[in-house]
């Protein structure tokens, strides 16, 4: 049973955002002295899925992918970041770096990137579930193999199936069943699969959605 309701798990620690949940422990809190270093062929554009429904508001960010783009070679490269990261957020007590989304947005999250990481980016993508699920649905769905373990957990076939936005939004959460590096290797997959499929378009079709 894929209803909206299966898709969000209002048990989720931390949905009551409290800048002081995480308390343990402390870390340095020096700024990164090398910033990260420019490649002035790669473009580099962070994927933000919020945890959050509807229209408005904000929520942490359940999804960070950092996608870079070698102009030169074409080739597209997915980094995740784990969502349990433990950083400093400037202005805030240290928490798990999903927080610094819900603070402030994406300026914090910049922020953060930068201070913890020396990382700075090109742009921001940003969905929350209402509008992963529309484009999902407006592809046309997507083609996702699904482990025995990955279909039990959705009572769905094993093998090759083509998910809606919700049965590809609940595969993209799928935490229960192994560990938040699978987690992220499926929404990884997902895009992947959304851009081949996007790529098969018709031009014109191509176009609306963009």
């Amino acid at each position: 049973d894929l209803n909206q309701t299966d898709a969000y798990d209002p048990t989720f620690e931390g949905v009551e955002l409290d800048p002081t949940d995480v308390t343990w422990a402390t870390i340095p809190t020096e700024e990164v002295e090398k910033p990260f270093k420019r490649n002035e062929n790669m473009l580099n554009i962070m994927l933000v899925g919020q945890d959050y429904w509807g229209v408005g508001g904000r929520s942490r960010s359940d999804s960070m992918i950092i996608c870079s783009l070698n102009r030169e070679t074409g080739k597209l490269t997915m980094t995740s970041l784990l969502r349990d990261m433990y950083v400093q957020i400037p202005g805030y007590e240290n928490n798990r770096i999903n927080a610094a989304f819900g603070f402030g947005g994406i300026e914090l999250f910049k922020e953060t990137l930068k201070l913890n990481f020396g990382i700075e980016l090109d742009g921001f993508i940003v969905v929350n579930f209402t509008s992963f699920v529309t484009l999902v649905d407006e592809l046309g769905g997507v083609k996702i193999t699904l482990t025995p373990k990955e279909a039990a957990h959705m009572g769905l076939q094993v093998g090759t199936q083509r998910l809606n936005g919700k049965q590809a939004l609940a595969y993209s959460r799928i935490r229960k069943i192994d560990t938040d590096f699978n987690r992220t290797n499926r929404q990884r997959t997902v895009i992947t699969a959304l851009l081949n499929q996007y790529r098969n378009m018709d031009i014109t079709k191509m176009h609306s959605l963009l």
